[in-house]
């Protein structure tokens, strides 16, 4: 048996290094020389040999699961972007270039997000008199605790680990809950599309009630200091908001029923979910294994949709009319893309090549096989983490070019 040093994430490209001190490639390719063993069974099907190391295993499984994510991801995006185009009337660019990351957006503009882009811009550009009004309901994705926790036991380096509560592991301003009392001020009601919350203070989706400020309505018209706003309150909202709600109540708010409270709920709770990375489990584990797992659980979330609906005056224009059809059918998927499963999927690609030049806790001993399937996972992460930032700075364009001309 060979030793190793066990070198973390993305990094096992870069850093699974022979005791002669070669580098990776050599490392890899010396393995296969001389042992005769590689890694087909990964590289061709995504399969796992049983002889890899348990650790590098979770490591793997990590990469398959966060190369699927930002593949489908790839695809989201590419077809809402060039619906959004084609909509809008403009020449197919994109297609030509296949199914690489240049179809999506490169340099010379062509992509489909980059026509997307320019096209919305003109368009909102050319018709600023329609009053565009963006109204945005914010998807929530949720981690699996009971999954994080069974792929963490396969990370310890002790017999004994304290894996805690969803709630011990999630920061206290990330926690989600029913609340049955009343969500404190600062915190925020997580209405929904279809579920309004309880509002007093900033809604960032449609108000139903008392607006201080300006009260933009689908049709693009506004009202100022409405009693009865139906739309995009520019201030603070009295109300219900079919969105998040961000309390400005000194003594809190109940949110309504069944919906969510995030960041801070008086009296008792139930079902408590966590709307970002857990912390640490209080145990000693491999630190790249114990990242790789949050990457897994990430790659896995649950969901709630995104929304974005677009305000305007559609009688100003044709272009206008064919403008907010087709953000109000396509965009919502970028804005996932952007705010919910792209931004987290995105920060856990970061987190997996964050041990390029960091050893793990204790040396392992590892075998050729998870030697040469290290480095294989290794450059698949690498080509994942390039996937999905495309991805998500070409959806994002797409997003930022609609709120830039929107109230």
């Amino acid at each position: 048996m060979l030793k190793r040093t066990f070198i973390g994430c993305g990094a096992l490209s870069t850093a699974v290094v022979l005791a002669m001190g070669c580098s990776v490639q050599a490392a890899t390719d010396n393995v296969q020389d001389e042992l005769g063993i590689g890694c087909e069974e990964w590289t061709g099907k995504g399969e796992i040999d049983a002889r890899v190391d348990a650790q590098v295993r979770v490591y793997m499984e990590a990469t398959r699961d966060i190369s699927s994510a930002s593949a489908n991801l790839k695809v989201t995006v590419r077809d809402a972007c060039a619906a959004v185009a084609r909509d809008l009337g403009a020449e197919d660019t994109w297609s030509k270039l296949g199914d690489g990351d240049d179809a999506i957006s490169n340099s010379g503009r062509t992509g489909a997000c980059d026509v997307a882009s320019a096209k919305i811009d003109a368009v909102m550009t050319a018709h600023a008199s329609a009053n565009f009004a963006i109204v945005e309901t914010p998807g929530k994705c949720y981690r699996d605790f009971e999954a994080q926790v069974a792929c963490e036991s396969q990370c310890k380096a002790e017999a004994t680990c304290q894996s805690g509560t969803c709630e011990t592991r999630c920061e206290p301003a990330q926690l989600s809950v029913k609340c049955s009392g009343k969500c404190k001020a600062s915190a925020t009601c997580e209405g929904t599309a279809s579920i309004e919350a309880n509002c007093m203070g900033v809604c960032q989706s449609t108000c139903v009630g008392e607006c201080k400020g300006t009260c933009t309505k689908a049709d693009g018209s506004t009202t100022e200091n409405d009693p009865n706003c139906n739309g995009k309150c520019s201030s603070s909202c009295n109300g219900k908001c079919r969105g998040v709600c961000k309390v400005e109540a000194e003594a809190g708010i109940e949110c309504g029923a069944e919906v969510r409270c995030t960041g801070g709920c008086e009296g008792e709770y139930t079902e408590p979910k966590c709307v970002t990375t857990f912390t640490p489990p209080k145990c000693s584990v491999n630190q790249t294994c114990l990242d790789s797992c949050s990457a897994k659980a990430e790659a896995n979330l649950k969901c709630e949709p995104s929304k974005i609906e677009l305000y305007a005056n559609v009688s100003v224009h044709a272009d206008v009319e064919k403008l907010v059809a087709t953000v109000n059918a396509n965009v919502s998927k970028l804005v996932a893309a952007v705010e919910a499963e792209g931004k987290v999927i995105v920060d856990a690609c970061d987190r997996l090549a964050a041990h390029a030049n960091v050893t793990a806790n204790a040396e392992l001993k590892l075998n050729a096989k998870t030697v040469s399937c290290g480095a294989a996972a290794g450059k698949q992460a690498t080509k994942a983490a390039q996937q999905m930032k495309t991805s998500f700075t070409a959806a994002k364009q797409v997003t930022d070019t609609c709120k830039k001309h929107s109230k």
